[in-house]
């Protein structure tokens, strides 16, 4: 028993997604005769309860730094399982190959967290959209997603290239949907056994879809999740989000577009004046005499040259004080 808790906890990870991977393709000896199949059921049975447990005390090992379950969790998810189906390996299916397979979970948990976030993307082009009345991610996969997938794709199987592209166009525009919603939506609904979504659709109608959609881009509101911005506007993530609910107006869009060009015009002047000192001295004075502030000119200046003339003027002054700190040192001294 210790020999098999080394070999599993060699890597507590990896070695149970092998076990639950390929668990399933092993004829326990222990059956014996097993004409009806029932003993392998109840085995496989008893396997799979323990893979659960195991995986349960493998949360709490993970979420609560429960580590001295690490030996029981090694036992219930790797141990127990390779006890009870020891024996030869079969294939389930026809043109398997008769190895043991790598965890799959580990690419499946990949993809998932890919869709997830496309799916968020494409669930909050449609909450901007102003058109649907959206609750979660799931009712959207699970209750919207076959019916926009049916009106995008059913128009160009069976109209007329120009009439398809302009009707299909028109809805994504209606809902916000941009062209990469348009593959993520062709992505989900891709299962195993049921055709492409995209079968039957001639590939210069799909050119000419793309080409159309580009087309009007730079006049929608919505482009992508995490790029909308307004016209001469910098705002945070969050603020972002907010503002693609808001609707836009194209006047109001034009005079932000405007005051950014004036920002951008005042602003090359100031680089221009930090060049000459005088210019930028002439500009910091007019920005505070705008703001209601007074600055007095030449303070230190006035100071310095009247300090220069003093010394000019007033050598003699300058000698007699002289001279009335070394009489008076002499007379300390004769004191």
């Amino acid at each position: 028993m210790d020999e098999r808790i080394d070999l599993s906890m060699s890597d507590p990870d990896l070695v149970p997604l092998l076990i639950q991977e390929n668990y399933i393709n092993y004829r326990p000896s222990s059956a014996g005769k097993d004409d009806n199949g029932m003993k392998r059921m109840s085995l496989l049975a008893r396997a799979a309860e323990s893979i659960a447990d195991g995986d349960i005390v493998n949360v709490q090992i993970r979420r609560y730094r429960q580590w001295q379950l690490s030996q029981i969790g090694s036992l219930a998810s790797c141990i127990i399982p390779a006890a009870l189906l020891h024996g030869q390996r079969e294939t389930l299916e026809q043109g398997e190959r008769n190895f043991n397979r790598f965890g799959g979970w580990l690419g499946k948990n990949s993809t998932m967290g890919k869709n997830y976030r496309l799916l968020e993307d494409m669930h909050v082009h449609l909450l901007a959209s102003r058109e649907s009345n959206l609750g979660s991610r799931s009712a959207l996969r699970l209750d919207y997603l076959t019916l926009v997938l049916k009106r995008l794709t059913d128009p160009l199987k069976n109209l007329p290239k120009d009439e398809a592209v302009e009707k299909v166009v028109e809805f994504m525009d209606l809902y916000s949907i941009s062209m990469e919603d348009f593959d993520t939506i062709m992505e989900l609904s891709k299962f195993k056994g049921r055709p492409n979504p995209l079968d039957g659709i001639q590939p210069a109608v799909k050119a000419a879809l793309t080409r159309a959609y580009n087309k009007g881009s730079s006049s929608r509101v919505v482009r992508a999740a995490d790029l909308v911005t307004l016209p001469g506007v910098k705002k945070s993530l969050k603020k972002r989000v907010a503002a693609m609910l808001e609707p836009v107006d194209e006047t109001l869009a034009e005079e932000n577009i405007e005051n950014e060009e004036e920002i951008t015009s005042e602003t090359e002047d100031q680089e221009d004046d930090l060049d000459d000192p005088e210019k930028k001295l002439q500009s910091d004075l007019e920005s505070l005499s705008s703001k209601g502030i007074q600055v007095q000119m030449d303070l230190k200046g006035s100071g310095s040259s009247s300090a220069k003339k003093g010394r000019g003027r007033g050598t003699a002054a300058t000698s007699d004080a002289k001279g009335g700190r070394g009489s008076g040192a002499a007379a300390k001294r004769k004191r």
